[in-house]
């Protein structure tokens, strides 16, 4: 018998497909998505009917690789807009433009609370909703969502995945090095200019004297220093319960920056 099992740990499934024509089990190997483990079955003419996983996670009669919605049951298929997300699953199946992506982010099996940011729209997958995401966002240019993901202690996520791909996606995290260089940050606080009850906060974020892009957030709130703003942010942010601020910056190759203060 032959299972699969999501990449960084999840639900086995059992691979009830069927092989193709004259084939047998050759070996495994990762799904082009990178969610699953599969098999390959040998056959004398290759084709794309090679690879097939065989794999129907929500038991509407489409396999997974083919589903437009691959956790949501929808044997119709419909998808009204074309845009490789089923009506059953898009938050916004009248407009192409748009598609909704949902799926968990896991370190070694471990659901997380982190921030995930797909095309300038975010969540935190915190408290009742630990380590699971679901976001209506809108296609780039290029028809395509780039998937962040941010979380304490561990190495900035970033992909770049079609509608299709970015559908019941598994982000699986890896711990950043203990010996990956720190950033340096530098920041001021003042009153809000928009918000009395928030504070600005601005600064600079640089290694070794050079200006880097990256991620910053604090309560919330959240930019990117990079392109024009490369190695500055300015933000105006509210106060937590405690009035305190906690800042974060993610930048690949550095050990995640936390701070915690009172302005």
């Amino acid at each position: 018998e032959l299972y699969s099992v999501p990449i960084g740990g999840g639900t086995v499934t059992k691979l009830n497909g069927t092989l193709v024509p004259g084939g047998r089990v050759q070996s495994f190997k990762i799904s082009p998505d990178s969610r699953i483990v599969v098999y390959i079955a040998s056959q004398d003419t290759v084709s794309e009917d090679l690879y097939s996983s065989g794999i129907d996670s929500d038991d509407d009669g489409s396999y997974d690789e083919e589903d437009n919605c691959p956790c949501t049951y929808n044997p119709e298929q419909d998808d009204y807009d074309g845009d490789g997300s089923g009506d059953a699953c898009d938050g916004k199946p009248d407009n192409r433009n748009w598609v909704s992506i949902y799926g968990s982010i896991v370190y070694e099996g471990n659901p997380l609370c982190a921030m995930v940011l797909a095309n300038g729209q975010y969540m935190f997958t915190c408290g009742d909703s630990l380590g699971l995401w679901d976001l209506d966002v809108p296609l780039d240019t290029n028809e395509e969502v780039t998937l962040y993901a941010f979380c304490a202690g561990m190495s900035p996520y970033k992909t770049v995945l079609s509608p299709r791909q970015a559908l019941c996606y598994d982000i699986v995290v890896t711990s950043a090095y203990s010996n990956s260089a720190e950033m340096n940050i530098d920041y001021q606080t003042e009153p809000g200019t928009t918000n009395p009850e928030w504070i600005r906060l601005w600064g600079t974020v640089t290694y070794d004297d050079q200006d880097l892009c990256a991620i910053v957030l604090a309560n919330g709130q959240y930019m990117f220093s990079c392109k024009n703003d490369l190695g500055t942010f300015d933000l105006e942010v509210p106060l937590d319960n405690n009035s305190e601020i906690t800042l974060y910056v993610f930048c690949g190759g550095m050990a995640p920056y936390k701070s915690v203060f009172t302005p």
